[in-house]
Order: structure tokens, then sequence, then C-alpha cells
């Protein structure tokens, strides 16, 4: 065969414009069909093998190594199409509406792909098929009538007028009409019915009775009839089996299922070319989805861990890696991911390999995760499901964000008991307390004080000591308790300050505070409350006094003890305190 023609050349180009949707699809595709007709003068059809370095044509490259044909390709590969051919019969309407169907990704097209857009789109005088031997061919045309003869046709013998008032009657024909007909074999009809083998469009090896295939977008939309142009290729009488990308061969070929689904992860691991690989993840998908609807769910998970092995095997190249998240994707559907989240709180040494999938998927496997995470009640699980999400980079900021928008405080709160529950990262932790600390909700404001004392550390500091002018007590009581726990120096200040309130419970905790935090800049703030006198309290230990006093004790400097030895002469109620003190102490 010559080489291919400069028309086909143009042709691809205009293909890849389509299928990458760059410029205007209409202008492509008229391009495209212009080309085509071109090529098309000459031969019976135009059949392009769909590979890495672009588009070839009987082992010859068409179009060259151009990048915008390149990026045609490579995208077409992730679609998983390995062959398309086009005849006379296609249109400037079929061409864009391949070009729209095949510009899409893998996740929008669905688990059906791109063969099962195409069988629902119906375009004429293009094929299409898949490395796995999905293929889609066009529907026939129904010939045009007949022009009328000159003549007028002569009667029907009376045998035959029953047979011409039945044709008559039949539905969708009306006034002499004449119904729509099936070619019949070698009959007129497709430019390439006369000696099929003889053209390239052979090459897709078609066969016209097939099972219903399970992804097929018909099957689910219940058109029974629709499946007969979503055949396998290369399914023809002489094959022994079927392919091994088939769900037939994998549960219907032996009686040893559990053993050949056994043999799936060691076989992808093992595969050395891109096609053969590409046929065992989609086949390892494929059972995955099927074991899941039994009770087999331990192999089911397996197969989804080897798949994800090789996608993020560094040894595999880019093609390899592609094609195994490519099958993930089909496999984790709405009703997997479910089912597994179902399996979850049972799943026992199987939970780390569900919750892997999840987290490789992202997106609304996620989301899935996380609603859980409020729901469950095990608090196992729920730890197990937040480290998987704090594994996936900006999920982090992305639930605390989420939580505290939320009126309801029960999400916050929630990442705040697991985030305090250790083995959790500090820095989050107290990145979470302090947008808590803004909620509106004063139990989760309190929780946020607590998160922020025990994880320490300069933003505990400052979440605290922000907290010391929240509008509710039981908030300001939390904060004063918090700044004692952090023990920092720098927090004396603003205790001190509290000394002087005139809620006495309020005033008494920041002592206690300070003496928690034991500086002696603390102590000339403390001998102030101690020595403070009123007419009506000259002799009265308040409760504020009470807990300076203490305070001071716990305070370790000459100064301090000096102090408390002082006020342990006296005679008035502070003096027999104080005097307690130092004999416990002594």
């Amino acid at each position: 065969m010559s080489e291919p023609s400069e028309a086909a050349a143009r042709f691809v180009r205009a293909l890849a414009s389509l299928v990458l949707h760059e410029g205007d699809a209409s202008a492509h595709a008229h391009e495209a069909h212009a080309a085509l007709q071109e090529v098309l003068a000459t031969q019976k059809s135009l059949v392009l093998d769909v590979q890495f370095t672009g588009f070839s044509q009987k082992g010859h490259l068409v179009g060259g190594v151009d990048p915008l044909v390149l990026r045609a390709s490579g995208h077409l590969i992730t679609l998983r199409l390995n062959r398309v051919g086009f005849t006379p019969d296609a249109s400037v309407e079929d061409l864009e509406t391949f070009g729209s169907i095949v510009s899409r990704s893998s996740v929008e097209l669905g688990v059906a792909g791109a063969i099962g857009a195409l069988v629902l789109a119906q375009p004429h005088g293009l094929y299409a098929s898949t490395g796995a031997g999905d293929v889609y061919k066009p529907p026939t045309r129904t010939p045009a009538a007949p022009a009328p003869s000159a003549e007028p046709a002569p009667s029907p013998p009376e045998s035959a007028a029953p047979a011409a008032e039945a044709a008559a009657e039949t539905p969708g024909t009306s006034d002499g009409e004449a119904p729509a007909a099936t070619p019949a074999p070698g009959g007129p009809g497709m430019p390439w019915d006369e000696e099929m083998e003889s053209t390239e469009l052979a090459e897709f090896e078609f066969i016209d009775d097939v099972a219903e295939l399970s992804g097929a977008p018909a099957a689910e939309a219940g058109q029974p009839n629709a499946p007969s142009s979503f055949a396998r290729a290369g399914d023809t009488a002489g094959r022994e089996e079927p392919p091994s990308s088939d769900m037939y061969h994998f549960f219907r070929t032996t009686d040893h299922s559990d053993q050949q689904a056994e043999a799936l992860p060691r076989l992808l691991h093992e595969a050395s070319t891109v096609t053969r690989f590409d046929e065992l993840a989609d086949s390892a998908a494929r059972t995955a989805l099927t074991l899941l609807k039994t009770d087999a769910h331990g192999q089911a998970i397996e197969l989804l861990d080897a798949l994800i092995r090789e996608a993020e095997r560094p040894d595999r190249t880019r093609f390899f890696r592609e094609s195994a998240l490519q099958a993930l994707r089909r496999a984790g559907t709405t009703a997997t991911l479910q089912r597994l989240l179902d399996q979850l709180p049972y799943a026992g040494a199987d939970r780390d390999r569900i919750l892997r999938f999840f987290v490789f998927l992202g997106a609304d496997a996620l989301l899935m995760l996380e609603g859980l995470l409020y729901r469950g009640g095990d608090p196992e699980l729920r730890a197990s499901i937040f480290r998987a999400l704090l594994g996936v980079e900006g999920t982090a900021d992305r639930l605390i964000s989420h939580a505290v928008q939320d009126p309801n405080p029960v999400r916050t709160r929630t990442l705040l008991e697991l985030a305090s529950g250790g083995g959790t990262d500090p820095e989050i932790a107290r990145r979470w307390a302090g947008e808590a600390a803004a909620h509106r909700d004063a139990a989760v404001r309190v929780d946020a004080a607590r998160t922020s004392a025990a994880q320490g550390g300069r933003g505990a500091l400052r979440i605290l000591v922000d907290l010391l002018n929240d509008p509710e007590r039981l908030v300001r009581r939390e904060a004063i308790a918090g700044l004692g726990t952090l023990g920092e120096s720098a927090a004396v200040p603003f205790l001190a300050r509290l000394l002087n309130e005139s809620d006495e419970e309020l005033q008494a905790a920041a002592a206690a505070s300070l003496g928690r935090i034991g500086s002696g800049d603390a102590l000339p703030a403390l001998l102030g409350v101690v020595q403070k006198r009123s007419l009506l309290q000259l002799k009265k230990a308040t409760r504020g006094k009470v807990a300076a006093l203490h305070a001071i004790a716990k305070i370790d400097t000459p100064a301090a003890r000096e102090a408390l030895a002082s006020i342990s002469q006296g005679r008035d109620e502070l003096a027999e305190e104080a005097r307690r003190i130092l004999a416990t102490a002594g």
C-alpha cells in the first residue's frame, strides 16, 4: 500500500482539533469532511490505528509528528480507543458528533466510555474500537425508495393481495409510502457491504449477535436492541475463548472463578505490554464490581488495592499508571462506594485498604467518607477515617472550614475532639482551634480553648488571650484555666488584669492560673489582692484573696516566701490561712 496522501494528513489534523476541542468545532468538522472526501475518492474507507506516536494507516504514520496530533492520539488512548474508521457515509454532523463525544474525559463519559456514548448518539459513517474489544459500528441507513417507473406496475396476483394489504398496514407507513426495509446480507445498502473482507473495515472484525455486555448504556436504559452496535472485536466463530477482558471469561469459562480472580493481581504485576495490561486492568475492575455484589468483599478489595499499587508503581511508565487509574475510576461508581462504605464498620483488616481506595479516588469519595466521620458511632472507625482524610493534601483546612460554617456545632466539636485525641499534627489542631474560636456556639469556643491549651505553643497563647474577652463567662473561665495549663510567663500581664474582676469566681480562677505559672512577675499583682482592705471586709478572707494567697505560696522566690511569712504574722483570717499553708509546706 502506498503512503497516506496529503488529504489524509489534513483529515487527521482536523480530526485532532475535534478530539482536543480546540477552536470552532463546526469549522473543523467541515475541514475534516472535505479532506475525507478526497481520501475516499480513491479508496473505500479510511482506518486509523491510534498509537502513542500518532495515527497510522497500515503501518504508515499519518499527519507526521505534529504536537496537536500527538496530544489527540494520547487523549484517545486514555479513552481506551485504539482504532477509528471512516466511510463516505460520514457527514459533517457525524464528524462533529464524534468530536463532541471523544473530547470528553473518561470521568465525564462514565463506565460505558466513548463506545457507550457513540451507541447512544449513533453517528453514521464511522467506526471505533477499544483495546478491551468493544466496538461501535453505525446503524445501517435505510436505502432510498426506487424511483417510480414510467409504466404502471402490473397488478399483483390475488394471492399477493393480502400481503400487500399487510404491508400497507405496517406501522410507520402511510399514503403509499414504502415501509423501511433492512437490506439483505450482500445486497444493496452500505458502501462497504460489498466484498467486506477486502476493505480495511474488516479489521474491526464485526459480529452482529452478541450477548448483552455489562456497562453498555443501552442495558441501563432498557433498550434491548441497542447492544447490537456495541460488540466485542475478535469474537469470531473460530475463536476458542472470549477475550481476557470479558467478564464471561472469568466467571463462565471454568469452574474456578475464585482462582481466576486471585490470579489477577499477579498477572497485572507481570504484564509487560500496555495492551495486555489494559485488558487485565479492565478485567480487574469488572471482576471487583461483580464480587462486591456477592459476599466476596475481600477478593474485590484485593483487586482494587492491586490496581492502586499498579497506579502508584514508580517503575511503570505513565501509560501503565494511567490505565490502572482509569480502571479504578470505572470501578469507583457511586454504588461501589456505598457498598464499601457500608462494609467499613465490619471490614477488620481490610478497613485501611478500603480507606485507601476512597482516598485514591478523591473528590466525591472523600465527601462520602467525611459524612461517615460525623455519623459513625465507633470511635476506632472514626479515628481511622480521620487519619485517612488528614493524609490528603488540603483536606484538613477544608474540613474545618466547612464545619465552622455550619450553625450546628456537632461537626466542629467532633473535629476538635479528634484533633485532641493524639496522633494529630499539633499545628493542625492549633489551626482548627483558632477557626473554632470564632464559632457562634459558646460550647464550640469552650472546646477551642481546651484544644489550644492541650496543644500549647505561641499560637495557643494568642487564641486563649483573645478568648479572655469573650462575652460568655464560661468561655472566659476556660480561657483563664487554659493559660494556666500553658504555663507561659507571657500570659502573666493578661491574667493579672483579671485580678480586679468584680466576679470573684473569675478573679479566683485568674489567681489560680498565675500560681500554676509560678512566675515572680505575678507577685506584685497577687499581693495587691491580698492586702486590699475595705470597711466591710476588714478581717474576712474572700475567695479571691485566698486564691491569691495560695498562688503566692506556689511562687518559688525569696520575695514570695517572705511575703507569705509576713502575712502569717497577722490576726485575721488570711493570717490563719497563711499559717496553714506554711505548716503544710513545712
